[in-house]
């Protein structure tokens, strides 16, 4: 029986909304990094990742300034403020401590 057959359930929704709020934040990371750099700059940030395996110490000197001239046009720390704010949309916090029901 496909999951969208069964009853709704609070342990299908327990399972779905961590999905649900991964994608609102991917979605979110898209767009942010979409609208901060045109495709020739993020392209060039994907090869120079691509190039690097992650590390950065393997590139020439010219190759990380342009890596950490283009990271610095993203704007992390406001991406990070965007994404947190996806993340939590919904989400009442009433006081101090849980709310019990």
């Amino acid at each position: 029986m496909s999951l969208l057959r069964r009853p709704a359930s609070r342990v299908a929704a327990k399972r779905v909304v961590p999905w649900l709020i991964a994608l609102d934040v991917g979605r979110e990371a898209h767009s942010h990094v979409t609208s901060r750099l045109s495709p020739t700059e993020r392209r060039q940030l994907f090869e120079l990742v691509k190039r690097s395996g992650g590390r950065p110490s393997t590139l020439s000197a010219r190759d990380r300034r342009q890596l950490q001239r283009l990271v610095d046009r993203l704007d992390l720390s406001g991406l990070a403020k965007h994404s947190v704010g996806a993340a939590i949309t919904g989400r009442r916090h009433h006081g101090r401590g849980r709310r019990r029901r």
